[in-house]
C-alpha cells in the first residue's frame, strides 16, 4: 500500500491544548506508517478522520472514520449524531467509558475500536511531591456552570484542609478565570494567599507549573476522555478526581476519587489521602503514563486505517 492521505476537521498546530495536540502529535507519528494527516477538508484524499458528530462534514464518496472526543454528555441531536455513526466506516472511542456512554445514548455499531489519546513520554521528571510544602491544581480551560460550582465547593474543602493543616499546600487554578461571573463570585470570596488564580496558561507555562505540583485536582462532573489526565499522568503527577467519569479509567491506581463533591469533610479527607500517599501515588502514575505511549497509540490508529482501506 502506497502514501496514505487523511484529511481532518481537527486542528493540527504545535504548542495546541486539548484534543488538537493529540491530533498534531498523531499526524507526525503517523508518517511512520507512510500514512499523512492533514487539517481542512477536501475531497483529494483518501479517508477522512472526523472529531465532531457535524452531519455535514461526511462525504459519502470516501471512507469515514470518526473520533468520538470532545462530546460531553449532551448530544443536542440524537437523531443526526446516530445517522453519522451509522454511515461512518469505523468509530474510534477514547476509553471505555466513551463507548458505554456512547452506546447508551446513540447504539452500537459494529465497526468500532477502544483507542486512547497518546502523549510522548517524558524523560527527567522530578515534580514537586518531596518537597516540605506542596502545590496542587486543577487545570480547567474550558469554565462551564457545571466545573465553575465544582471548583468553588472543592475551594471551599481545600480552604477547610488549609485551616486544619496550615503551611501545607498551595492551590493553582488554570483556566480563564476571568470568564462571565467566575471572577466576581469566586476571585473575592477565595483570596486566600495559598489559592492562586492563573489564567489562561499557553502550552509552555502550562507544563512549566505542571513541573511544580505534586498531583492535580480534576473537576469536571462529567469527564469525556481528558487530554489534561493523560498529560498529567506524563509528568508523573496522580489525580484527585469526581467519581462516574472516565478518569478513572485512565488514572486507575494513580490517584483517589472523590465520591461526593457536596460532601466537603469527605473532599478534606481525599486532599490528606493524597498528600500522606504521594509517594505511591506518583510512582504508580509514571508507570501508568506508558499505557498511552504515543508510538503505541500510533500503531494503533495506522491498523485501524489500513482495515478500512
Amino acid at each position: 500500500m502506497g502514501k496514505i492521505l487523511i484529511k481532518t476537521n481537527g486542528i493540527l498546530q504545535d504548542k495546541t491544548i486539548g484534543y488538537s495536540s493529540f491530533l498534531t502529535m498523531l499526524a507526525k507519528y503517523l508518517l511512520h506508517y507512510n500514512i499523512v494527516l492533514e487539517a481542512g477538508m477536501s475531497n483529494d484524499c483518501d479517508l477522512y478522520l472526523l472529531n465532531n458528530l457535524d452531519q455535514s462534514l461526511y462525504n459519502p464518496n470516501i471512507k469515514n472514520i470518526l473520533r468520538m472526543d470532545g462530546f460531553g454528555h449532551e448530544f443536542n441531536a440524537v437523531d443526526k449524531a446516530k445517522f453519522l455513526c451509522q454511515q461512518c466506516d469505523h468509530i474510534i472511542y477514547q476509553s471505555i467509558y466513551v463507548k458505554e456512554y456512547s452506546e447508551h445514548l446513540l447504539g452500537k455499531f459494529k465497526n468500532c475500536s477502544i483507542i486512547y489519546n497518546g502523549i510522548e513520554i517524558l524523560g527527567n521528571i522530578n515534580c514537586g511531591q518531596n518537597t516540605q510544602r506542596i502545590n496542587i491544581g486543577s487545570i480547567i480551560h474550558n469554565w462551564i456552570q457545571e466545573r465553575s460550582e465544582n471548583c468553588i465547593k472543592f475551594l471551599i474543602a481545600f480552604r477547610k484542609f488549609s485551616e486544619k493543616f496550615p503551611n501545607l499546600m498551595t492551590y493553582y487554578v488554570v483556566g480563564n478565570t476571568d470568564s462571565w461571573e467566575f471572577k466576581k463570585i469566586v476571585k473575592q470570596d477565595f483570596n486566600d494567599l495559598n489559592i492562586i488564580f492563573t489564567g489562561l496558561l499557553d502550552r509552555d507555562n502550562l507544563d512549566k507549573l505542571r513541573r511544580t505540583l505534586s498531583f492535580v485536582v480534576h473537576l469536571p462532573k462529567f469527564g469525556w476522555s481528558d487530554n489534561s489526565i493523560i498529560e498529567s499522568l506524563n509528568y508523573g503527577l496522580p489525580v484527585l478526581y469526581l467519581r462516574g467519569t472516565a478518569t478513572a479509567e485512565l488514572v486507575k491506581n494513580a490517584g483517589t476519587q472523590i465520591d461526593d463533591i457536596n460532601d466537603i469533610n469527605g473532599i478534606v479527607n481525599k486532599i490528606k489521602e493524597m498528600y500522606d500517599n504521594l509517594e505511591s501515588y506518583s510512582n504508580n502514575a509514571l508507570s501508568r503514563r506508558y499505557e498511552f505511549d504515543i508510538n503505541k497509540i500510533a500503531e494503533q490508529y495506522a491498523s485501524v486505517i489500513k482495515s478500512v482501506l
